[in-house]
């Protein structure tokens, strides 16, 4: 690792941020992908060509950013979610006698998406970060919802069956979560509108609007906290609105027909939470090889001076902050593991136990994910070691 000027790597940040955080008009993600098409794709499912597209809650400003995209070839995904920690992802499905899918990240400015995880068993059609930055997932083949590891692509304890009425609910492969900013789960499957409780996976319905099929939901934080926005496959690929909070749960259309050239297949919508505007760390150590001794003092405000610390011993001699662009999920470095990405070079803090950086007040910089681990340098007798210790995944807000 070599030294930056901070110069340099606040306009790395700035970069980063115009990509994982729009600002405040926050827009909402979504994925088309082709069904039943002439001239496009010839099933009934979802199929490639696949576009990611995005749009304000207000409905200007849809955007086509492109066929998504694996190593050059089409790809077709489904289950977006988006985080201002782990940025937007989504699950790459491979179609054969049964689908599976795998974990991949989604560049929102190219539509390229590159995987993170292996293939899993599963036909992974919905998903959504809830407020702790926990992703959860729909498995339309096996009917339940589980977690899976944001940075790896691996489940996660065990998977929650879904119920409506006391009887288990058979998921279609339309179907999405949505989280609102009380933190309240929802369903969306087919025609159906739930309330979902993600710990016993009973489903409550509240709405139900044949004949559409309601593939993507979203709450978006420049909209009110009752408006669930919806993308429909199943007629005319309408983006809809539903008001939540009104009897009756009227429907308003946000934009009609989208990507009009081609037939839907399936697809989904995403969006960040309000919650992603504060500034908080997260704690992140690996597979636990590394000591536990790195700690934000405190938060990383826009603005503000943010403080670390490092817990010291006898021996050490100094320590270091190394800030980064992206996470990894685990370098092998001695006895343990490095946990930021090392392209381009980090920038280095260096002290002996405490370290402060101003975080500049640019509105750009809000919601996005900075990557941060600690280091040691310790005199083992005759050599001096330097040892990883955890990392700490910076959101800066307010």
């Amino acid at each position: 690792m070599t030294m930056r000027s901070l110069s340099a790597l606040l306009i790395a940040l700035a970069l980063h941020a115009v990509v994982v955080a729009q600002g405040g008009a926050s827009p909402i993600y979504g994925i088309k992908s082709c069904g039943s098409s002439p001239g496009h794709c010839a099933v009934v499912s979802s199929a490639t060509p696949a576009h990611l597209f995005r749009f304000l809650a207000d409905g200007t400003s849809f955007t086509d950013l492109g066929l998504l995209r694996e190593g050059g070839a089409s790809a077709d995904v489904d289950g977006l979610a988006w985080s201002a920690a782990w940025g937007l992802v989504g699950f790459v499905l491979e179609h054969g006698a049964v689908d599976r899918s795998a974990l991949v990240g989604v560049d929102p400015a190219t539509a390229v998406v590159t995987r993170r995880g292996a293939l899993l068993e599963r036909e992974i059609r919905g998903a959504v970060f809830d407020r702790d930055d926990v992703l959860l997932v729909l498995d339309a083949r096996n009917d339940v919802m589980l977690r899976i590891d944001p940075v790896t692509g691996t489940e996660l304890g065990s998977s929650t069956a879904i119920t409506v009425a006391g009887q288990p609910h058979a998921l279609s492969n339309v179907c999405d979560l949505a989280v609102r900013d009380d933190g309240a789960l929802f369903l969306v499957d087919s025609e159906r509108i739930f309330s979902l409780d993600p710990a016993s996976g009973v489903a409550v319905e509240l709405a139900r609007d044949a004949p559409n099929g309601l593939a993507g939901a979203a709450f978006a934080r420049s909209a009110p906290s009752n408006h669930l926005f919806v993308y429909e496959v199943t007629n005319t690929d309408d983006l809809f609105r539903y008001d939540l909070g009104t009897a009756g749960t009227p429907r308003a259309t946000v934009h009609g027909n989208i990507l009009s050239w081609f037939n839907a297949g399936r697809g989904d919508l995403a969006s960040l939470h309000r919650t992603d505007l504060f500034a908080r760390c997260a704690f992140r150590n690996g597979r636990g090889l590394n000591p536990i001794g790195y700690a934000c003092v405190s938060a990383p405000v826009l603005g503000a001076n943010w403080q670390t610390s490092i817990a010291m011993t006898p021996n050490s001699v100094a320590s270091f902050v190394a800030i980064a662009i992206f996470p990894d999920r685990g370098i092998p470095f001695g006895n343990g593991e490095i946990l930021i990405g090392l392209v381009p070079d980090p920038m280095l803090l260096v002290g002996a136990g405490a370290h402060a950086l101003t975080i500049p007040n640019v509105s750009t910089l809000l919601g996005a994910l900075v990557p941060t681990q600690g280091f040691r340098l310790d005199n083992v007798g005759p050599t001096t070691d330097l040892v990883p210790l955890n990392a700490e995944d910076l959101v800066l807000g307010l």
